[in-house]
């Protein structure tokens, strides 16, 4: 029987015409340390990049912060005017501070039974590059505000020095 299953075998593959034979071809082996090499390199641009693209995006992020905390950063010495316009709800007391380089420079205060509330304050300082301005609220105050602005803080420099 093992001969009988042999022979038949071996007609059928002397059967198959040479054009439709599949030749097999060893390849040469990929150069993997060659690839592992020009991954290692990617990674490490890619690396890179990311963290330019972090500190890009911290520095971004730094700059909104300040921008919504309405915090002024001198960028010359010089005199600059500030004005701060405050608006409140009525039946509480508003408190805040302008502080320049964390030291409370002036304060406001308004607190009434009924009708809204509103108090202003403004005045001149002289700054070195680099000193912060900003508000800041008394721990029980709200301030009030929509479209119309009715709570803005504002600075402007008059003159170089």
């Amino acid at each position: 029987m093992k001969i009988s299953v042999s022979f038949m075998l071996l007609l059928l593959l002397d059967s198959v015409p040479a054009s439709e034979s599949v030749e097999c071809q060893l390849a040469s082996p990929p150069d993997i340390y060659a690839a592992l090499r020009e991954t290692t390199a990617s990674l490490v641009q890619l690396k890179v990049d990311m963290a330019a693209v972090k500190a890009q995006l911290k520095t971004e992020v730094d700059k909104l912060k300040q921008q919504l905390q309405g915090v002024f950063t001198a960028p010359v010495r010089g005199a600059y005017h500030f004005e701060w316009h405050f608006a409140g709800e009525k039946n509480r007391g508003s408190a805040g501070w302008l502080v320049k380089n964390s030291q409370k420079v002036f304060a406001v205060y308004e607190q009434q039974a009924t009708g809204f509330l509103g108090v202003s304050n403004g005045l001149t300082l002289l700054l070195e590059v680099g000193d912060v301005v900003f508000v800041r609220l008394a721990a029980s105050s709200v301030a009030f505000d929509n479209f119309n602005h009715h709570t803005t803080f504002s600075g402007h420099l008059l003159f170089p020095m």
